[in-house]
């Protein structure tokens, strides 16, 4: 995963407990589980799409550890 992603947007759907984060708008080619309740979408150059988080609220801690350094900093630093 490239170090120095930039998000173009997130989502939260309470009524799944979901959280996803939107790298790029590029079409999906392949998905990897990142965790246990993490999944990676890609592009068909292997390029984060999006990272889809099942059970955000009760997992939270365990997935925010996949996520990549500059999203940890830039939303979920201590303040």
């Amino acid at each position: 995963m490239e170090p120095n992603m930039d998000v173009i947007e997130i989502k939260y759907e309470p009524e799944d407990d979901v959280l996803d984060i939107f790298f790029s708008k590029n079409k999906i080619d392949d998905s990897y589980d990142v965790e246990p309740r993490a999944i990676m979408h890609v592009d068909r150059n292997d390029k984060p799409v999006y990272l889809e988080i099942f059970e955000a609220s009760k997992n939270f801690n365990v997935a925010i550890k996949s996520l990549p350094e500059k999203i940890k900093q830039e939303f979920f630093a201590p303040a």
